[in-house]
């Protein structure tokens, strides 16, 4: 699921410091998996690298942490390739984020979830679908208060995956 605009407002994002270093994944044994490296980018961002190892993947993001409500959520948007800047709008993602001790959880909000309500409320929230994919075109402010109208919704988020600093 992407966004066309933040959902987070100018102003909204904070930074965590508990936040910078690396994360990993633990799977059913304790062991490291994937990992999340957060580095400080300016005075409230994030730049976020992301390692599976399973499937020799690195991607990279920006990330912004702020307040909707009394909840902290990431948006994110994927940092593009060199040769693709000409070519690539950003998308903005969602995750709902909670930070206690040494973990960190993160939960998306879950885009079977999204695709049933906007089917059947197609005007819940403004979006198109382009090739089979919705993509929201609402404002911030509409996003926000979406997000805080469905955040006590538990099937509203998935995906849910917890984290260890490292």
């Amino acid at each position: 699921m992407r966004s066309l605009h933040p959902f987070l407002a100018i102003g909204d994002a904070v930074f965590e410091p508990a936040l910078v270093g690396t994360w990993e994944s633990q799977d059913q044994n304790g062991k490291g998996k994937a990992s999340l490296t957060f580095t400080r980018a300016g005075e409230t961002g994030y730049e976020l690298e992301y390692r599976d190892p399973e499937i020799a993947r690195v991607a990279r993001y920006k990330v912004n942490l702020g307040l909707i409500g009394n909840q902290r959520y990431f948006d994110i948007t994927p940092v593009p390739e060199k040769d693709l800047d000409d070519h690539y709008i950003a998308g903005h993602s969602l995750w709902r984020v909670t930070l206690q001790g040494g973990t960190l959880t993160l939960e998306q909000l879950d885009y079977d979830w999204l695709k049933v309500l906007l089917t059947k409320q197609r005007t819940a929230l403004d979006h198109e679908v382009v090739e089979g994919d919705i993509v929201l075109t609402a404002s911030t402010e509409e996003l926000q208060r979406f997000v805080l109208r469905y955040a006590g919704d538990p099937k509203a988020y998935s995906n849910k995956s917890a984290w260890k600093k490292k």
